[in-house]
């Protein structure tokens, strides 16, 4: 009786290990083992019908979303024969392919090219920097507004950057030193008159 227990103990611990082998196929090791371990080869066919995370879940669970990801439209050429350009518009615009309808979805509308579907996120794109030019300005004279109203009480603002190289606001009052983010600055500043 103890040796039918120990070789069934055995079997499941061999058959996990082949499941969790196949798990690292699909990243689910875990449940490859344990579907391995009590449904042996039938739990090795049950993993491969896991359902899988999209590539972006997968790479944002492990790195940063991918907004920061992108390359910087500044460093690319702005022209559709280009592939940094068109890998920008395609990672910034989620360009992907549907295969219920066999077409291209980019912003919840479908498209029969991937060409088509990159002329319209590149038309998104020139949207967007049109209205870039006026919302730095705003943002600028915002800011100048909130220097303006610190320098009137004595503080001191001026702007560095981090090891992301994203910008931080250093305030220097009579209190000390303090960090914010822009929308912490906003949020403590933008609304006193």
């Amino acid at each position: 009786m103890e040796f039918g227990f120990d070789f069934l103990l055995f079997l499941g611990l061999i058959t996990g290990v082949v499941g969790m082998l196949l798990g690292m196929f699909v990243e689910k090791v875990l449940a490859g083992f344990w579907l391995g371990a009590f449904l042996g080869p039938i739990g090795w066919i049950i993993v491969f019908l896991l359902p899988r995370e999209p590539i972006e879940e997968r790479n944002s669970s492990h790195h940063q979303a991918p907004s920061n990801n992108l390359t910087s439209p500044l460093s690319v050429e702005r022209d559709l024969n280009s592939d940094a350009y068109k890998l920008y518009l395609g990672k910034k615009y989620e360009i992907q392919r549907n295969d219920l309808f066999q077409k291209f979805e980019c912003k919840e509308k479908l498209f029969e090219s991937l060409d088509e579907a990159l002329a319209f996120a590149n038309e998104l794109e020139k949207e967007e920097r049109e209205k870039e030019p006026s919302k730095k300005i705003f943002l600028k004279q915002v800011l100048l507004e909130i220097r303006k109203d610190l320098n009137k009480r004595n503080i001191n603002l001026w702007v560095e950057h981090d090891k992301n190289n994203e910008r931080i606001y250093v305030l220097r009052d009579e209190e000390g030193v303090k960090s914010f983010t822009w929308n912490e600055l906003i949020l403590t500043f933008g609304n006193r008159k």
